[in-house]
């Protein structure tokens, strides 16, 4: 079901950007897709492809590098040899306006997006490794997506910042992430 010629990052950007007032939860969603086929970077779907799971997870800390993910990739269930392609959509918003750096660790290859802006992009087949972006102004709520693919083997991600006056990264914490619910 994948199709070379669509780009998908403006289609998983768009999700977050629905509803241009959100009521939020804290969280991020979390969409898993089982691909059959041998993953060598992020893939392309089709527009109408829908996920084969999808959750709000509190945090972007998934997997095991060292070993396949012993309840799946974000308690999804996945094989050992399966190709695994997730989005994660939300909102952040940093507790005091300024400048953050991100690192995004990934098995194997990930894309972080700020507002539809590409910030961060480790794609390809690695093990666990991260990469840091340069520091971006963030003064309130702000949509994000994460691209993530999973080729064989282990699984991990995560998403971590340095803000202002901090020294080291930590991870988002969830009262900083949340996603939208609509209503009709």
């Amino acid at each position: 079901m994948l199709v070379a010629s669509l780009i998908l990052t403006p289609l998983v950007f768009a999700q977050v950007l629905e509803q241009p007032d959100p009521v939020g939860v804290p969280g991020v969603t979390l969409r898993v897709y089982h691909i059959d086929e041998d993953l060598q970077r992020l893939p392309v779907l089709v527009e109408s492809q829908t996920p084969n799971a999808e959750r709000v997870i509190p945090v972007i800390d998934l997997g095991n590098s060292d070993t396949p993910a012993a309840g799946g990739f974000g308690g999804f269930a996945t094989g050992n040899g399966d190709s695994v392609y997730a989005t994660l959509t939300g909102w952040m918003t940093p507790p005091l306006p300024g400048d953050y750096a991100f690192r995004l660790t990934s098995d194997d290859g990930s894309r972080l997006l700020l507002d539809g802006v590409v910030v961060l992009d480790h794609d390809g087949t690695h093990g666990s490794t991260a990469v840091e972006s340069e520091p971006v102004a963030l003064a309130g709520p702000t949509p994000f997506a994460i691209e993530y693919f999973d080729h064989a083997g282990g699984q991990r991600l995560l998403l971590e910042w340095r803000g202002p006056g901090q020294s080291g990264f930590t991870p988002v914490p969830p009262q900083n992430q949340y996603v939208t619910l609509f209503f009709p």
